[in-house]
């Protein structure tokens, strides 16, 4: 779902700065597009379905992981393969693509044609924001009230977990 709506936006980049799909920038940014949607997934519980999967199977068998535990144990793994991905992507640049002047007068063009954000953009980023700050409040108001057991830690972990957040912010 994501890799479609991303490489849509790709060919739509594409045509707008005249690059051939085909070219080695082209073929750069949709492998990019491709591992980027694949890699991401993989750094937040709510990334992709295993990730969910593999955390509730942890907590079945007795050894519950945060929203927050579970970004920090792959951020590194991520980077990682973020970096990997980087390098070999370069490696698609031809001498051409490395000349290649990016016309920033008609990427402004098309930015202007898109105009300010409409109410339906910021609700959407307004939601995304929530979901954020409600998936990590039970991982970190514990820490800040330095008591796991404390009736809000208690409450938050019971009551907002990611299920629930997940399915507020997919009605708005």
């Amino acid at each position: 779902s994501d890799l479609i709506l991303y490489m849509s936006v790709g060919m739509g980049l594409l045509k707008t700065l005249e690059i051939n799909p085909g070219s080695g920038f082209g073929s750069a940014m949709f492998l990019g597009i491709a591992w980027a949607t694949n890699i991401g997934g993989k750094l937040t519980p709510s990334g992709s379905v295993p990730n969910m999967v593999a955390i509730a199977l942890a907590e079945s068998a007795g050894h519950p992981i945060g929203y927050l535990q579970w970004v920090l144990a792959n951020l590194v793994f991520t980077a990682l393969q973020t970096t990997a991905m980087l390098l070999i992507l370069r490696t698609l640049f031809t001498e051409e693509d490395r000349k290649m002047k990016i016309n920033t007068e008609a990427v402004k063009a098309e930015l202007a044609k898109l105009g300010p954000f409409s109410k339906g953009e910021w609700a959407a980023c307004v939601a995304l924001a929530v979901a954020l700050i409600c998936w990590t409040l039970p991982d970190i108001v514990p820490i800040i009230l330095d008591d796991p057991k404390h009736p809000l830690s208690v409450w938050l972990a019971t009551r907002l977990n990611w299920g629930v957040v997940e399915i507020g912010r997919a009605h708005v």
